[in-house]
């Protein structure tokens, strides 16, 4: 577990803060191994003993949930021939423009000034080109800012997520500028 800080440019101010968890993938079974040494040796000063509050899979779904379904494009697929992880992140942000152009939000489409406060992703399994998933997201019943995403293979997880947004939309922002 690395862990580290996003800092405003010209300060040492911390506007985020990141936690990464690698796995060492080997070419050849497509299953995890140890890192190699020099790389536990060299970022040990980055590793961090006590990981922060850390996303747990999904084991269950409210009774209302928006579903959005995608097929895996060749643009998202690696190197190692399965889909980028960041293309996760790509469906999420589709299934959310989905849910709020049908109306399934309660309290996202109110918000008049979005601001993720905090994000926690779970890579479960990889999936391939030409795979069509299944994007789930509901909010939390409790924490209705909060919102849960868990994408679908064959009815199997393959990726979980939680988006939640803060509540003070008059928080100092800092902003990139293009």
């Amino acid at each position: 577990m690395f862990q580290g800080d996003i800092v405003v440019p010209g300060n040492s101010t911390a506007v985020a803060q990141h936690y990464v968890q690698m796995v060492h993938v080997s070419t050849e079974t497509r299953r995890p191994i140890p890192l190699p040494q020099w790389v536990t040796e060299k970022y040990r000063h980055l590793s961090n003993s006590l990981p922060p509050e850390n996303m747990q899979p999904l084991t269950s779904w409210p009774s209302r949930v928006h579903k959005y379904c995608v097929t895996v494009p060749q643009r998202d697929i690696d190197v190692n021939q399965h889909t980028n992880q960041a293309s996760y992140v790509k469906y999420v942000e589709q299934a959310i423009s989905d849910g709020l152009r049908s109306g399934f939000y309660t309290v996202l489409g109110q918000i008049t000034d979005p601001f993720i406060e905090k994000v926690g992703m779970l890579y479960r399994r990889e999936t391939l080109l030409g795979d069509h998933l299944e994007v789930l997201n509901w909010e939390d019943s409790a924490e209705p800012r909060k919102l849960f995403f868990q994408i679908l293979k064959n009815s199997n997880p393959v990726f979980d997520c939680f988006i939640q947004y803060s509540e003070d939309s008059s928080k100092e922002r800092t902003l990139a500028k293009l």
